[in-house]
């Protein structure tokens, strides 16, 4: 081998070798840049996730507000017809009535009254698959309604298989304990 030869070959190594040398470099920076752009990307979509969460409670935390003013004022209204007059009044009876009739409000304004007494049977009966309407009928039992009485609240035969949509999710046989039963000692044992 020619010495021409040879340094053009010690040439091309030498060549190959800045090459290679700033490639891989390059190559690490890239890399380097990847990951920390993923990093920053989870932190934003982490960060988002939590501000999405947070409003999310900050609305659930406004509707059980307005419910718990509106029936409180109500209430209110009611003390104070009774101390003035002694009786009950019209308006704040027609008033409740319209409330009642408004069956899917007053569900779900029961339920965000009941949630910030007791937040973790709420959370407890989500944990068991139940939907919203599923929730709301178990609230009505809460508040001390009967099977029977929830039935005619509802004026349908739904509160048949609602109750036993419920008792499936919940794990309750047709011949284990009455579904209210279950569901205040649920309560006692969340409190």
């Amino acid at each position: 081998m020619s010495s021409s030869a040879f340094e053009d070959e010690v040439q091309y190594v030498d060549d190959s070798y800045r090459y290679n040398k700033t490639h891989n470099k390059t190559l690490w920076l890239a890399i380097t840049c990847i990951i920390v752009l993923c990093i920053l990307i989870f932190i934003l979509i982490f960060l988002l996730i939590r501000s999405n969460n947070n409003k999310i409670k900050v609305i659930q935390e406004t509707s059980q507000n307005e419910t718990l003013k509106y029936r409180l004022s109500l209430i209110n209204h009611l003390f104070v017809e009774h101390t003035i007059n002694g009786k009950k009044s019209k308006l704040i009876e027609e008033e409740l009535l319209n409330y009642f009739n408004d069956k899917k409000r007053f569900f779900k304004d029961n339920r965000n009254a009941i949630y910030p007494l007791y937040p973790s049977f709420i959370e407890r009966l989500e944990k068991t698959g139940l939907n919203d309407e599923e929730i709301e009928y178990c609230c009505l039992y809460v508040i001390g309604l009967s099977g029977k009485e929830i039935s005619e609240l509802m004026g349908t035969s739904s509160h048949y298989n609602l109750s036993s949509t419920i008792r499936k999710k919940l794990g309750l046989g047709p011949n284990d304990t009455n579904l209210s039963v279950y569901i205040r000692n649920l309560l006692k044992k969340t409190i």
